[in-house]
């Protein structure tokens, strides 16, 4: 059976998706639903989306994201795992931009993908950014987002922040935004090869990426299905990114670079996307209550009270 008339079918951070919901029964990876489950056909979306060319909605989240979902309904990821027999978790492996290979792994991380990189989990928290102030987007707290040597920065707690498999850069507010370049701009390279625009920094001739300094995103360890919804009160959990990692090599142009942090209209919304889930393999799970994040640069150490980052809200959104 179907809806009659396009509707609503998620509504995103960075847009809307319109179309036609079904009630059918979905087989993934050679595992049936079961069950038919509703599920939603795009037939349009906000031009931020348009050129992600979304064919249905297959969602990861919270079902109260997807307004025709039913809470008293399975969602489609979560009868799969059912029917599997696994956890309710899902991992996301991105490869770098051109190369095939990106998987999503229903059950948790693959330990064929995971080898022997480093894992930690972050507690998720119910979400201001959502209408109903609950679960919907894969809500985390993080505690900055520093330079290491040359910027430091805190976000209002009414900051949201998403990682988004959708979205290419890291989005700051222009506030933030303009920091950054600043701090960036600093280093003698950018001054000799880089220049600004209102939204963005573009290098050309750039050969030395290692005079930029690490950035640093931390989060509290924890997951909150257990009642630690604030995680560990001593212990975090640090991502590095190199230069190497954030700034992104123009095709076909040697030594031509744009930066991987941008910036939108909005003063209250941070984007965390695959420049930062590239770099480090995503487990999504819903028993628990976390998110999971490994890769060889992560760090877990004790939290540095001489030095606060700052506290904002995390997203994971797709």
């Amino acid at each position: 059976s179907s809806s009659s008339a396009p509707q609503l079918l998620a509504r995103c951070v960075s847009g809307d998706v319109y179309g036609f919901t079904f009630e059918e029964t979905l087989s993934v990876g050679g595992v049936s639903s079961g069950a038919p489950v509703r599920v939603g056909y795009a037939q349009d979306m906000s031009p931020s989306l348009s050129h992600l060319g979304y064919d249905g909605v297959f969602g990861l989240g919270f079902p109260s994201l997807a307004p025709f979902s039913s809470p008293e309904s399975l969602q489609p990821s979560e009868a799969i795992a059912a029917e599997a027999g696994i956890r309710n978790a899902y991992a996301l492996y991105l490869t770098y931009e051109g190369k095939a290979g990106s998987v999503i792994t229903f059950g948790g991380f693959d330990p064929a993908l995971l080898g022997n990189k480093t894992v930690g989990y972050t507690p998720v928290v119910k979400s201001e950014l959502h209408e109903k102030h609950g679960y919907g987007y894969w809500s985390v707290n993080l505690r900055g987002f520093r330079l290491r040597g040359a910027l430091s920065l805190s976000f209002l707690p009414s900051t949201a922040t998403v990682i988004d498999s959708s979205s290419s850069l890291i989005v700051l507010p222009p506030k933030h935004r303009q920091q950054v370049f600043h701090a960036l701009m600093a280093v003698p390279a950018a001054r000799r090869h880089c220049t600004l625009t209102p939204t963005q920094m573009e290098c050309v001739l750039l050969t030395d990426l290692s005079q930029f300094p690490t950035l640093e995103l931390a989060f509290p360890l924890g997951g909150a299905a257990h009642g630690n919804a604030t995680g560990d009160p001593v212990m975090e959990m640090v991502l590095t990114l190199s230069p190497f990692d954030y700034f992104i090599e123009k095709e076909q142009a040697p030594g031509g670079y744009i930066l991987g942090i941008g910036g939108s209209g909005r003063d209250d919304l941070v984007i965390l996307g695959d420049v930062l889930m590239r770099r480090y393999y995503t487990e999504l799970d819903r028993e628990e209550l976390r998110v999971g994040f490994a890769g060889e640069s992560l760090l877990v150490r004790k939290i540095d009270r001489s030095t606060p980052l700052g506290e904002s809200t995390t997203h994971l959104l797709l």
